[in-house]
């Protein structure tokens, strides 16, 4: 990767449970990101060259659950390649990550670097897809690359 990545803040917290991909709305939402439901590949290489297939079951500006039949151990670095792949056009994606969570499903991604490039085509994909484009620009603005704001 470049000299030109984006670092993502780290931060310690548990996730409320889970299994739609939409957060249940019985505990508060503390996510950074609004995740969105969207039909991408996702290939994963870790730094001893392991690779693992799979579909993202969501995705946001922050990280990603990949379903997928092997996962990483949980604090796994890796690189991810999100692959969106249509008849009218093709992208991808390359982000530094770390496995985050494990489930029978797959495991989720926290995104720890990317470019620039694959900065903004994640934030459009993430807009494009998301069912409140405003609420989004709010977070995004929010936040320095994928820092928040101090």
């Amino acid at each position: 990767m470049s000299d030109t990545r984006t670092p993502v803040a780290t931060e310690s917290r548990e996730d409320p449970p889970h299994g739609d991909g939409v957060a249940n709305s019985a505990f508060p939402n503390r996510r950074e990101f609004t995740r969105v439901l969207v039909p991408i590949k996702a290939v994963t290489t870790s730094d001893s060259k392991q690779t693992v297939r799979g579909h993202c079951r969501d995705v946001s500006m922050k990280g990603t659950h990949i379903h997928c039949e092997q996962p990483f151990e949980i604090g796994t670095p890796c690189d991810c390649v999100l692959c969106w792949d249509t008849a009218e056009s093709q992208l991808s994606i390359p982000v530094r990550a770390k496995v985050v969570r494990v489930d029978p499903s797959g495991m989720s991604l926290e995104f720890t670097e990317m470019g620039m490039g694959s900065y903004q085509h994640l934030q459009r994909l993430v807009l494009f897809n998301a069912a409140d484009p405003d609420q989004l620009d709010a977070e995004l603005i929010s936040h320095v690359g994928l820092k928040t704001r101090s």
